[in-house]
């Protein structure tokens, strides 16, 4: 068996070559310490020489730390329990990323690709005690910038000179993230005694017929055994265990096992995303354990089908069942990534899971995450969309680039491709559409046409034959990329280019995999990441924490067009975080309507990596916006849903079988000018599926307001509210009264709120809680449990603060 020794400890890092620094800066002599994992940023800031990245302005005055060449240095002795006279490792999970590796003065490699981990066999070159490891890190800025042959044109989005370096794109600044190219030891780095192991495991289903899957197990080891090996395979599966010996043994080995009644791995909301163990062990002649890896594994295909009946599509197939995708972009959760912590995985895909969404898209700007992100997904039923690592640039073709994202794509698809929650491999974001867009078409042309089209289809060939390729992000047959004719889109013309969301209705995509709408971060966020005199929405450095060109003029040019415009703080927060909710609930609902065409949408996004206004559903320090609150409810397996056809308003049901007896929906009229709350309609669906249940003339309501559905289970309890505002809502009137909305303390810990009037969009804010509902809306009588989450103390209610929209239109 293998043994290993984490090399964490002891670690310093030093400035190694200077060539931008503030004039008063002085960095010591000895260095400061290094965390390792860890970033030279967070170090810079632990040890007291930079204030906080993120607060206010700070950033542009510590762009100089991405200009020097950073050394990390750390001594250890051998441990005891290591043989010297067996192989010994020195590995890397992750080096960021061009580095010089220098063990007791020997150079042992230069190394230029964050994306790939690094082993070499160091046994000559260690010491029983006193080792010395040295990495120098050179700029990833000045790399980029002198990387030779330079081939132009090579647009690239934010940075001229990004797409030469294997690093996380966004760490060069992104529109709604920070510039910080960082660098630094970013995964563990270790000792490991083994000879001989193995390399990877896949699983793959090959057919689901009847009662019976029929999946393939592959095992690859490091290399051909020179000594006979056995291989050992056990499949638990429910209440069996299947086993297999491989006698003899390959560099590359392989079996197949048939399963009678198998326990299939579904996506979220269309079944149990089960999930089987896999042990497999490497033996000796005699028996021994050489080497072993566990692993969860799910039975299930995918397939993406682009046309059906001589029509061009755009769906997935799981199980070989239609899957409408309701999804959500992921970009790495930090701008420093060794910061993210699991608990923050875990609570970033729980919400997506809690939300009914099905599919996280890992953005082509980041990196590909940590094993626990692809963990929690196959758990929670979240498939994922796979992007390579590249965003928004051309590429660079010659033979060493080539070469480095070969054995990139080899090593990851090779470790992510056992996990069933993958269902896509995508070959970069935006690429394609960004060249089309600068050069009106053309596109062989491109740099890293070659990679996208030729390569990486023949390189996935072999690596994982199993799934399917998409080339890019948006891509169909047309000539524009970006075409709702074929293939998949990005929706952009809303809010990017100054379009209204209510221009959706006009949208027949096949599959939308990014939109969005900004909003600020939630008013705590910001609040503590800006100084208090800049704590205001017209200041240099709230606007600074926008990242987008003019988004700070977006935001108040849409809020302008549906909701009252109030530059108050807490009151600007509210209001545009309400007018993404709406962008988000309009666009979701309309193509979830227009199915089969639409067959699924992702927005863009779900997460930041600092605290900023952006399109993110939930801030960086884990605060839900109001618009996380509203996807919840769009995405919904059971909703009532509108859909404005001339003069009549559709109301439409899609219920499955979850619901127990029989739901009631009823409809209501809240006039403008009035609090009085008028019935419509209150009935039974005749079938629990998707339907339209009724037609509501406008032109009949007198002094149209708002309107109001809601789906009731069988004791009365609302499984879902909807609304539709038949004007603006800026010009909408409905007067307010005191203690409109009060809140108290339920004998269990939860908060009981409770309306006089028809309050819309309640939400509450807490210094440090979080709320399980917010953005409700309270007809009068009504009372609303909600719990306070994420904080240990007890709150006391008069902390709580109370916002509805009523307050600004009355």
């Amino acid at each position: 068996m293998n043994k290993s020794f984490l090399l964490h400890d002891n670690w310093k890092v030093f400035l190694h070559r200077k060539r931008e620094t503030p004039p008063d800066f002085t960095f010591p002599e000895d260095g400061i310490k290094a965390e390792v994992p860890g970033t030279v940023h967070t170090d810079l800031l632990a040890a007291g020489l930079i204030p906080d990245p993120f607060y206010g302005m700070n950033e542009k005055d510590l762009q100089w730390i991405g200009w020097n060449d950073w050394r990390y240095e750390c001594t250890f002795d051998l441990p005891d329990f290591f043989n010297k006279q067996e192989t010994l490792w020195l590995v890397f999970d992750g080096l960021d990323t061009v580095a010089e590796i220098v063990l007791n003065g020997r150079p042992l490699a230069n190394v230029k690709n964050m994306f790939r981990s690094y082993r070499f066999k160091v046994n000559e070159f260690l010491k029983q005690k006193d080792n010395h490891l040295r990495i120098v890190f050179n700029s990833a800025l000045q790399y980029g910038k002198d990387y030779q042959p330079r081939i132009e044109p090579m647009p690239s989005e934010r940075h001229p000179d990004r797409a030469f370096v294997r690093k996380a794109q966004y760490s060069f600044g992104w529109d709604w993230g920070p510039a910080y190219p960082t660098c630094g030891i970013w995964r563990p780095v270790f000792l490991l005694q083994q000879n001989e192991g193995i390399d990877f495991v896949t699983f793959d289903t090959l057919e689901l017929t009847g009662q019976t899957a029929k999946v393939r197990i592959g095992i690859n080891l490091w290399e051909k055994p020179v000594n006979p090996r056995k291989i050992e395979i056990a499949l638990f599966h429910q209440d069996q265990v299947l086993l297999k010996k491989l006698d003899p043994v390959f560099k590359e080995n392989e079996t197949v096992f048939e399963i009678e009644r198998p326990e299939l791995w579904q996506p979220n909301g269309e079944g149990n995303p089960a999930l089987h163990r896999l042990e497999v062990r490497l033996l000796n002649e005699d028996g021994q354990i050489v080497d072993q890896i566990k692993k969860k594994v799910g039975i299930r295909k995918v397939e993406l089908v682009t046309s059906e009946n001589g029509q061009n599509r755009f769906y997935f197939k799981i199980n070989d069942k239609r899957v409408y995708v309701k999804g959500v972009n992921w970009i790495p959760a930090h701008s420093f990534i060794p910061s993210v912590q699991k608990e923050t995985y875990r609570r970033l895909l729980e919400s997506a899971k809690d939300a009914n969404m099905n599919m996280i898209r890992v953005w082509g700007g980041g990196i590909y995450e940590d094993e626990q992100f692809y963990e929690l997904c196959d758990q929670l039923g979240l498939m994922v969309w796979q992007d390579f690592m590249f965003a928004c640039a051309s590429y660079p073709e010659d033979d060493a680039f080539l070469a480095e994202v070969e054995a990139e794509l080899k090593e990851n698809v090779s470790e992510l491709r056992i996990h069933p929650s993958l269902v896509l491999w995508c070959g970069n974001n935006e690429n394609e559409w960004i060249w089309y867009r600068d050069h009106c078409g053309g596109m062989e042309g491109m740099p890293g046409y070659r990679l996208f089209h030729r390569l990486m289809p023949e390189w996935l060939n072999k690596l994982d034959p199993y799934r399917p390729y998409w080339p890019t992000t948006p891509w169909g047959l047309e000539k524009d990329p970006n075409d709702e004719r074929s293939g998949n889109r990005h929706v952009w013309h809303i809010w990017s280019q100054w379009v209204d969301y209510t221009d959706v209705k006009n949208d027949r995509s096949l599959f939308v995999s990014e939109f969005g709408f900004q909003a600020p971060a939630h008013y705590q966020t910001l609040k503590q990441s800006l100084p208090e005199a800049e704590f205001h929405v017209q200041s240099e450095s709230f606007e600074w924490h926008n990242k987008q060109e003019e988004g700070p003029e977006r935001l108040l040019r849409f809020l302008s067009a549906h909701l009252p415009v109030r530059l108050e703080t807490g009151s600007f927060i509210y209001l545009t975080q309400l007018n993404q909710a709406f962008a988000l609930k309009a666009c979701l609902e309309h193509w979830r309507l227009n199915q089969p065409q639409t067959a699924g949408s992702v927005i863009w996004q779900l997460n930041d990596c600092w605290q900023v206004t952006s399109w993110a559903l939930i801030d960086s320090d884990l605060r839900p916006k109001l618009s996380y609150y509203q996807v919840k409810k769009s995405f919904a397996q059971n909703a009532v849903l509108f859909k404005e056809n001339n003069d009549l308003l559709e109301v439409h049901v899609q219920i499955d079988q979850t619901i127990n007896g029989r739901p009631r929906v009823e409809i209501n009229h809240i006039p403008d000018k009035s609090n009085e709350v008028l019935t419509l309609f209150s009935d039974f669906p005749d079938s629990l599926s998707s339907s339209l249940l009724t037609e509501i003339k406008i032109k009949e309501l007198k002094n149209p307001g708002v309107i109001l559905a809601t789906l009731f289970d069988e004791q009365g309890g609302i499984i879902s509210r909807n609304f539709f505002n038949l004007k603006p809502w800026k010009h909408l009137r409905f007067p307010d009264v005191p203690d409109a909305v009060t809140i108290a303390k339920s004998e269990n810990g939860s908060f009981v709120v409770e309306a006089k009037i028809p309050c819309f969009f309640v939400e509450l804010r807490h210094p440090k809680a979080n709320f399980s509902e917010q953005g409700f809306i309270l007809l009068p009588g009504e009372k609303k449990l909600v719990r306070a989450e994420d904080v240990e103390e007890s709150i006391d209610v008069n902390n709580v603060e109370i916002y509805y929209l009523n307050r600004y239109l009355a």
